[in-house]
C-alpha cells in the first residue's frame, strides 16, 4: 500500500499476480471497511524506451520455497527462477508498510512529529 498526493493505492509489477475478490475472511474485512466506495483499477504503461527485454516464462526454472531455502545463494541461476506463492491470510494487526530512510533505505523510528533513521540519523523518509 502506498500514498501519493494524499491518496492510498496498491501497485505491482510483472512479478505480481492479482486475485480479485478472494474468498478469505481478511478480504471481507477489507471490503466492509470500504463502505461501498468504488474501486478503480488502472493499468499504467511504461514508455517503450524504458522497458527491459522480457525473459520468456518458459525459460525460467520452477522452484518452491523449500528449494530456495536449500539453495546456496552463489549457485543461483543467472537468469533467475520462478516461485509462485499464494497469500492465504492477511494480519490486520500487523502493518504492511514501514517508514524507510531516504538515504540508506533502513527502517526509521518515530521522532517527534516525523521519523528518524537510527543508522544514519537522516530525517527524510518514505513509506515502503
Amino acid at each position: 500500500m502506498k500514498t501519493y498526493a494524499g491518496e492510498e493505492y496498491l501497485s505491482g509489477n510483472t512479478a505480481c499476480r492479482w486475485y480479485f475478490n478472494p474468498a478469505i475472511p481478511e478480504a471481507e474485512d477489507f471490503y466492509n471497511a470500504l463502505h461501498n466506495q468504488r474501486l478503480s483499477i488502472r493499468r499504467v504503461t511504461v514508455p517503450a524506451e524504458q522497458t527491459a527485454p522480457l525473459q520468456t516464462a518458459l525459460s525460467l526454472e520452477d522452484k518452491c520455497l523449500s528449494d530456495l531455502e536449500k539453495m546456496d545463494p552463489y549457485d543461483f541461476p543467472d537468469g533467475g527462477c520462478r516461485c509462485t506463492v499464494t497469500i492465504t491470510r492477511v494480519l490486520l494487526t500487523t502493518p504492511w508498510w514501514f517508514p524507510s530512510c531516504n538515504r540508506c533505505s533502513r527502517s526509521c523510528t518515530p521522532d517527534g512529529d516525523g521519523y528518524k533513521c537510527n543508522t544514519c540519523s537522516c530525517t527524510g523518509y518514505r513509506f515502503k
